[in-house]
């Protein structure tokens, strides 16, 4: 899936994709500063994400009964409802990557991005991340992917205004 095809998506239903700092709120399910939806730590033994297990990259021993993607509702929500905000796929998010941290979700006004770019920002981490050398399926994690690259461990979700 790439940035292109999930705008395009988005653009039929009537939605857009996510700001960065919405897809981070939302991924928080309500817990601000924790590494995951459910605390700081991962407990060892539980699966609550779809991530490698194994010798990477040599063999994924599928501890989770997943080498791919999962189902959406195979792991616990978090408080939002939302279901697989970590691991799994990355997700593309309507902002341009820029370096340094992700944008600060516990202030009133949604950030914006840049302007313009190259690459998009994508965030959650995937299937594909494991603790030897990612650490990159935590709540906060992000990562860059040019807008009209796709790979199996890349998808997106997507977001709708509301009244107040």
């Amino acid at each position: 899936m790439t940035w292109y095809d999930a705008v395009a998506y988005a653009t039929w239903a009537g939605l857009r994709l996510p700001s960065e700092a919405e897809w981070e709120r939302a991924a928080q399910g309500g817990l601000v500063n924790n590494k995951f939806h459910w605390g700081m730590k991962r407990v060892p033994g539980r699966f609550a994400m779809n991530t490698w297990q194994g010798h990477f990259p040599d063999e994924n021993t599928a501890e989770d009964e997943h080498v791919g993607t999962a189902p959406v509702d195979v792991y616990e929500p978090n408080a939002f409802g939302m279901y697989n905000m970590t691991g799994n796929v990355w997700e593309w998010v309507q902002d341009y990557f820029r370096d340094g941290p992700s944008p600060n979700t516990r202030i009133e006004v949604d950030p914006t991005g840049l302007e313009t770019g190259l690459a998009r920002v994508q965030r959650g981490g995937s299937f594909l991340c494991h603790e030897s050398y990612c650490d990159r399926y935590y709540v906060h994690s992000r990562t860059r992917g040019e807008s009209d690259s796709s790979s199996s461990n890349s998808d997106f979700r997507v977001a709708a205004d509301i009244e107040t």
